[in-house]
């Protein structure tokens, strides 16, 4: 019991570090006692009781390089699975999409702001695991997920498509920002 207990205080732990976006402690749960003496190493795609891994809470708060530590940067087998799913089927770019569209009603310095949640949509996009889920028929709704944001993207947001389509550029205007500066250019 006391095993349980403290693999469930470690894997909140690393759950929290990797929410806070705290590359340096993810990497010490990560890589264990190799990088840091008598500290516990922590399986990445462990999920907590309502199934979120730490795949998810990193894209839920934008922190794409805790991502890519977690997709790549991490020992040799003890990697994340970018498609992992939650209790509810939700990936991490399932995630990261809800968190765009909830990003004008969330206030406070632990909310992702919009460019931060379309960059992990857009590295999570061109990784080929998610690539190959995304092109996966739904088996309720026999559609992808590609073909489901096409549909959605023609009454959402245009930097969506894009980073779902994994071309979203931080330098690029889009939606509404795009056609403001359209309309300022043709007023000159």
């Amino acid at each position: 019991m006391a095993r349980r207990s403290t693999n469930v205080n470690a894997l909140a732990a690393f759950h929290n570090f990797v929410a806070k976006g705290d590359i340096e402690k993810v990497k010490d749960f990560v890589q264990g006692k190799d990088r840091k003496p008598g500290h516990v190493r922590i399986a990445v795609d462990m999920q907590d009781e309502d199934g979120l891994a730490a795949v998810h809470w990193a894209a839920m708060r934008g922190h794409k390089n805790v991502l890519r530590y977690l997709l790549e940067g991490g020992p040799e087998g003890n990697r994340a699975d970018p498609t992992v799913q939650d209790k509810d089927g939700w990936s991490a770019l399932t995630w990261a999409i809800f968190m765009v569209e909830q990003e004008p009603k969330m206030h406070g310095k632990e909310h992702a702001s919009k460019k931060q949640l379309l960059e992990v949509i857009n590295y999570l996009c061109q990784q080929a695991a998610v690539q190959e889920y995304i092109e996966r028929s739904d088996r309720l709704l026999n559609k992808t997920a590609g073909e489901m944001a096409d549909e959605i993207s023609q009454q959402s947001d245009e930097a969506i498509t894009a980073a779902l389509k994994g071309r979203w550029d931080a330098n690029k205007q889009y939606g509404a920002a795009k056609l403001q500066k359209m309309l300022a250019d043709t007023d000159d």
